[in-house]
């Protein structure tokens, strides 16, 4: 009881709650900074940044294999991008529509020559 009266640990308590709001903010900069650099350092980035060492290391040599595997590697990293960047989900949703839409027409039409056939048969009896 004593602790409480002399203000000690009011200010212990303001103290501890002080850094566990400092602790969410430093959290929240600690992610910022984490997005930052793995945009920076991506997988993607990383392999441009190899192509292009990789052409320019050519051009320094003349070694026709390394333009050829830096020109390579620097294609592969724009179509990874392209690759990246479309929306997979909304592209799977509609290939299975088509999908869909094709095997309702091929039993349309399967029905529609089991009708005629039925047809024909009725009319040569």
């Amino acid at each position: 009881m004593e602790s409480l009266n002399n203000g000690w640990t009011g200010s212990v308590y303001l103290t501890a709650q002080n850094t566990c709001e400092g602790n969410i903010m430093d959290q929240d900069k600690q992610k910022q900074e984490i997005s930052i650099i793995g945009r920076l350092f991506s997988m993607q980035t990383l392999l441009l940044v190899m192509g292009i060492f990789s052409l320019v290391s050519g051009i320094m040599t003349g070694e026709v294999i390394q333009l050829f595997w830096g020109g390579m590697i620097i294609c592969g990293s724009i179509l990874l991008y392209f690759v990246r960047k479309k929306d997979w989900k909304k592209h799977w949703e509609e290939q299975e529509m088509i999908a869909q839409r094709y095997q309702q027409r091929q039993q349309e039409e399967k029905e529609r020559k089991e009708e005629e056939r039925k047809e024909r048969d009725a009319g040569q009896n």
